[in-house]
């Protein structure tokens, strides 16, 4: 999956000084390990923190969130095309304040205290919680365990989340929160909200 793709802007940080510059650019290539990068034309006024070998922060911006990561840079300003280290693995990503999310169609299965097993198919993923459908009836207000079967790449992503309610119409369509997800299970859940939306 490519979290990077080309054309998105993305944001160059770095010190001068005693003061923070960002200054926007463009993703013209993404290669295996490295953005093929074009700067803007202001760029020389920055070009002694632009060589090669110097550390930048690099924040991404997609429909799912901001990508954000560190980085060296491979090819410096005054070479035929400027470049920075790229590993996206590495990458962090960071909600906007809006929470987004993707109406996708995945396997759940949920788990009640005694153990017993509902499954139940998404109707939406969000990163705030889900909204789902289970022929079950599910107690509002209460925990239940999730496991929800994304694909290989994400593998099963598993947290706790509060049923917060039900729709009038269609009593077998919930909406849950989650209560507790590790941060890599977040991060999972962001980063399939990205390659499918």
């Amino acid at each position: 999956m490519n979290l990077v793709r080309e054309g998105q802007k993305l944001n160059l940080i770095f010190n001068k000084g005693d003061k923070t510059v960002e200054i926007t650019c463009v993703v013209a290539s993404v290669e295996f390990d490295r953005l093929i990068v074009e700067l803007p034309k202001s760029f020389m006024r920055y070009i002694e923190f632009l060589g090669t070998g110097c550390e930048v922060s690099v924040r991404v911006f997609s429909t799912a969130g901001i990508l954000a990561f560190n980085s060296i840079i491979i090819n410096g300003g005054l070479e035929d095309y400027f470049s920075i280290e790229y590993d996206s693995n590495a990458v962090r990503m960071e909600p906007y304040t809006e929470s987004p999310s993707v109406e996708e169609i995945l396997e759940l299965i949920i788990k009640d205290k005694s153990g017993k097993v509902y499954p139940a198919k998404t109707i939406e993923i969000g990163t705030k919680g889900l909204k789902f459908v289970c022929e079950n009836k599910l107690e509002l207000e209460t925990i239940y365990d999730f496991t929800l079967l994304t694909n290989e790449e994400f593998g099963n992503i598993e947290f706790t989340g509060l049923i917060n309610s039900f729709d009038q119409v269609f009593p077998e369509e919930y909406v849950m929160s989650y209560t507790k997800i590790s941060g890599a299970d977040r991060q999972n859940i962001l980063r399939f909200i990205y390659s499918v939306g």
